[in-house]
C-alpha cells in the first residue's frame, strides 16, 4: 500500500534534520577550529584569545553529529516518535544556552550570528514538533481505521 504525504513527513523531516545536524555539526566544527589555530579569522574568531573555549565547542558539535546520526537511524524504527523528541532535545540545549548567555554570546560573535542561530535552533524545533504531532495523528487515525 502507498503511504500518503502525512505517513511520509515525520521519516522524511527525521532524515532532513539528521543530514543538517550531521553537516552543520561538522563544518562548525572545522571553522571553529580552524578559527582556534588562526589570529582573528572568521566567525569563531574569539577563540583565539581564548583556546580552551575550543574544547567545549569541539565536543558538542561532534556530540550533535553523533545525534545526527541517531535520528537517520531512528527515521527507519517501527516507533519514530522518541526520535522526534531527541531531535527537539538536542535544539533545546542550545536555545537554552542562547537565552541564557545571550550578552557573552552577542558579545563573542555578534548579534548576527545570535540572530542565526537563534533561528536554526526554533525551525528544527518547530519542524520536529510539527512532524511528531503529524505522526502521532496519523498512527492514530491508522488505529480508529483498523
Amino acid at each position: 500500500m502507498r503511504k500518503t504525504f502525512w505517513e511520509k513527513f515525520p521519516v522524511t523531516i527525521l532524515r532532513i534534520h539528521g543530514i543538517c545536524l550531521i553537516l552543520l555539526a561538522l563544518v562548525n566544527a572545522s571553522v571553529s577550529y580552524r578559527s582556534t589555530i588562526t589570529e582573528n579569522l572568521g566567525p569563531f574568531h574569539f577563540l583565539y584569545t581564548n583556546p580552551t573555549s575550543e574544547i567545549g565547542l569541539w565536543q558538542a558539535y561532534l556530540l550533535m553529529s553523533l545525534i545526527g546520526i541517531v535520528l537517520i537511524v531512528g527515521a527507519n524504527g517501527q516507533s519514530i516518535w522518541p526520535s522526534d523528541l531527541l531531535g527537539i532535545a538536542a535544539h533545546l540545549v542550545p536555545l537554552s544556552t542562547l537565552a541564557l548567555f545571550k550578552p557573552l554570546v552577542v558579545n563573542a560573535m555578534g548579534i548576527e550570528t545570535f540572530h542565526l542561530s537563534l533561528c536554526i535552533h526554533l525551525l528544527f524545533i518547530t519542524l520536529e514538533i510539527f512532524a511528531l504531532v503529524s505522526g502521532l495523528l496519523v498512527t492514530r487515525t491508522e488505529g480508529i481505521k483498523r
